[in-house]
């Protein structure tokens, strides 16, 4: 019995030895990568060749941290980026294989444009409702191209109002806050104007257009037809009443003369306003109906289908996104501020003023529900918001006259679609 014993405990002992020294098998649910992915960015500052994460100090610092962090998590993945822009090399890197991308940084326009050279990401997100249900799903509604999924959203960049505080309190001007309207802003911009100060309307296309749809009108239709639609007689009427809104808020009925330092004013959230602490952030005033409307400069990031890297590349996307709704959503905010330097001061020691943290609390809320602006259609070497057709601060007054609004905007429809149809694809 004994010798039973000792010849068991024996064959265990020789069996764990020979497990000991089996070579550790990897997790087979866990997949591993090598290569490199090469990720083409939009760049408010141009760099002409690749470069690797980290290799850019002035913006997108998050986005290279984190691109860094991938890499520690899978050390047989190198990334580098490439800058992007529609009027400098679009076509040729969507040409050369050897410098094609991976994933490339996209408006919704430019999306549409070379649509059918990117993957659908319908089916991934889909799978991923749990990590990113709630409000970042939101935005990936909105981003949508056609009604599909070929974006991620990776910046968004809404309008807000930035005034200065002590400006307006010591014109007993009440601040603007959640909640007040166009009549408000009005009257805020005549008593303003009258006491020797500038406001700063919403004067680009992009920037008028939440204003105008609260005013009952619309700038393009959702397969892009702007002709029709931009000079309908709704949007007519809704021109009608912003050019009132802005001879009121002029206190005198007439455009400014000269230059004059503005302290109530529209701008983007990425806007220097957003940085300089005598600034205070508030949204958009609400329209007649009660809403609040918006819209956002907007990209997001997309799979190329002549990619090697396609499993890779939605991992280092969803990587850069983060984990949940509420990650993506700090993660847009960052990546929006980053991409125009707003964050450098700060990073490097300086302490951020109350604006600045108003001003991404007020982003985290407006990208929500804010679409793509109509008009946001290709990164030009840094510049979207005037590409297309505009009119004059004089030539809008002007539009108090029904007759003259809708003989230009009938013009002014033609010019634009032809613009937007000037846009080809590579």
């Amino acid at each position: 019995m004994l010798r039973t014993y000792i010849l068991i405990a024996a064959a265990a002992l020789l069996l764990a030895a020979c497990q000991s020294a089996l070579p550790v098998q990897p997790n087979a649910e866990e997949p591993t990568y090598t290569g490199t992915l090469r990720v083409g960015l939009h760049g408010e500052r141009w760099a002409r060749d690749p470069y690797p994460a980290g290799a850019d100090g002035w913006a997108n610092q998050t986005l290279q941290e984190r691109s860094k962090m991938f890499m520690e998590q899978y050390p047989g993945v190198e990334i580098e980026f490439v800058n992007v822009a529609y009027d400098r090399n679009f076509e040729q890197i969507l040409a050369d294989p050897g410098l094609m991308p991976d994933i490339l940084e996209l408006t919704v326009f430019e999306a549409r444009l070379v649509r059918d050279r990117i993957e659908s990401l319908a089916q991934r997100i889909e799978a991923e409702a749990v990590r990113w249900q709630g409000d970042y799903m939101n935005v990936i509604e909105l981003a949508k191209v056609d009604g599909d999924s070929i974006l991620l959203p990776l910046t968004s960049d809404p309008l807000l109002v930035f005034y200065e505080t002590n400006v307006l309190a010591s014109n007993g001007v009440p601040l603007p806050e959640e909640g007040w309207t166009l009549v408000d802003f009005a009257a805020a911009g005549q008593q303003l104007t009258q006491a020797g100060h500038g406001v700063g309307h919403a004067l680009t296309l992009n920037a008028m257009e939440p204003f105008i749809n609260g005013l009952g009108g619309q700038f393009m239709s959702a397969d892009g037809r702007i002709t029709g639609v931009f000079d309908s007689e709704a949007s007519v009427q809704a021109f009608v009443r912003y050019a009132e809104l802005l001879q009121a808020a002029s206190g005198d009925g007439q455009a400014p003369s000269g230059p004059v330092e503005t302290v109530l004013r529209v701008e983007r959230a990425s806007s220097t306003s957003s940085t300089l602490g005598r600034y205070s952030a508030a949204p958009l005033p609400d329209a007649p109906d009660g809403k609040r409307y918006n819209n956002a400069l907007m990209t997001g990031l997309a799979i190329l289908k002549d990619s090697r890297q396609h499993e890779l590349a939605w991992e280092y996307m969803r990587y850069v996104l983060g984990e949940s709704s509420d990650e993506a959503l700090d993660n847009v905010v960052l990546y929006t501020l980053e991409k125009f330097g707003r964050t450098l001061n700060f990073r490097n020691g300086q302490e951020a003023p109350q604006v600045f943290e108003d001003t991404k609390r007020w982003m985290r809320h407006e990208i929500t529900f804010a679409p793509p602006a109509a008009f946001d259609l290709v990164w030009y070497d840094g510049n979207r918001e005037g590409l297309a057709p505009q009119r004059p601060l004089q030539q809008l007054y002007g539009y108090t006259n029904a007759e003259a609004a809708k003989s230009d905007l009938a013009l002014w429809a033609q010019e634009l679609q032809a613009h937007a149809e000037a846009l080809s694809a590579p």
